[in-house]
């Protein structure tokens, strides 16, 4: 387990609030050496400039919380969230010291809001709705190859496919004025490489030159093997639903006289 409700909107006491009950540790925020634990302002009107460039571990969609991996330790974890908002936080526990060199795993309760939406029933729902995208893909080709025949200027089109994954509405950290996004993720499409997304992400060719033996369900989809690379099993557990967009864009070009 490794989320961590922590975002630009959120108004610092409840991000804190949050955290205990993620987590079961207290914690105390500071920014330029203030205390702002029980500030109700939110990090994004607090003066700083994001230092985002350069940082490796973890890979971050900016969303309603920010997935670590749970071995990391206390100190990275602290050292992240201050180059990615510029806020200093420290955790305090009832159950166990902290120090530096504490790994996340060690210090938290794993949570789970349901397993009613299972991974299976998440797998299924990827595999058919990619399905449908390829379907939609292939007939918007065949328009476009339409168009491209009447309109000289017009040279080509991609596909951006961006899926949002959502809290499911029994988690602990769902909040009904939020989005409660966990994680985002985009596709792009080339037009000439619809074989290629066909065997990728509906026939699954791709997936079988990876290890697939720790997801625990049939024909896993490609877009599960990616987020288990960002998110653990637990984290992928608590989605609840999913929204995409597909979006269409046409290239075209003028000459000059």
């Amino acid at each position: 387990m490794a989320l961590l409700p922590i975002n630009s909107e959120t108004p610092i006491q409840e991000i804190v609030q949050s955290i205990y009950v993620e987590t079961g540790l207290k914690t105390r925020i500071f920014y330029e050496n203030i205390d702002i634990t029980d500030s109700n302002e939110t990090i994004r009107k607090l003066k700083f400039k994001k230092k985002v460039f350069g940082l490796k571990y973890p890979k971050i969609n900016f969303t309603d919380v920010i997935p670590f991996h749970s071995s990391i330790q206390v100190f990275l974890l602290q050292e992240y969230i201050h180059q990615l908002f510029g806020i200093e936080i420290i955790f305090e526990s009832d159950r166990k010291e902290i120090n530096k060199f504490t790994c996340y795993n060690e210090i938290v309760t794993s949570y789970i809001a349901s397993i009613n939406d299972s991974l299976e029933k998440l797998n299924i729902q990827l595999h058919r709705f990619f399905n449908s995208i390829e379907s939609e893909i292939r007939f918007q080709k065949e328009n476009f190859e339409n168009c491209y025949k009447n309109d000289n200027s017009m040279l080509d089109f991609d596909i951006k496919i961006k899926i949002d994954f959502i809290l499911n509405e029994n988690d602990l950290l769902f909040r009904d004025n939020s989005t409660n996004y966990i994680i985002k993720t985009t596709t792009w499409v080339l037009s000439e490489e619809l074989d290629k997304f066909y065997k990728e992400y509906v026939k699954n060719e791709y997936i079988k030159d990876y290890n697939t033996s720790e997801i625990p369900c049939k024909n896993p989809h490609r877009i599960l093997f990616e987020l288990l690379q960002v998110l653990e099993l637990e984290d992928l557990l608590r989605i609840g639903s999913f929204f995409g967009d597909i979006h269409y864009i046409h290239q075209k070009k003028c000459n000059r006289l």
